[in-house]
């Protein structure tokens, strides 16, 4: 999924407004960076999964790399 739309650093979250009805609602995110890619999720997130979600997406972004780069040879 990705979104696309305004977001904003509050209070060490990432913060992506939006409008619905003209009432403002507000969705709070832990934002983790991981080989160059945003990874979103809900908080709070404790150390020990912060650890093992870091571990697992770089692990996933891994084999998906290889897995494109047999595709194109």
């Amino acid at each position: 999924m990705r979104y696309l739309g305004i977001a904003k650093k509050e209070k060490g979250l990432i913060v992506l407004p939006d409008q619905k009805d003209d009432q403002s609602v507000t969705a709070y995110f832990e934002a983790f960076e991981i080989d160059g890619h945003i990874l979103l999720l809900h908080p709070p997130v404790s150390r020990k999964r912060q650890r093992q979600i870091r571990e697992l997406t770089q692990d996933a972004i891994n084999q998906h790399k290889h897995i494109f780069k047999q595709i194109r040879d």
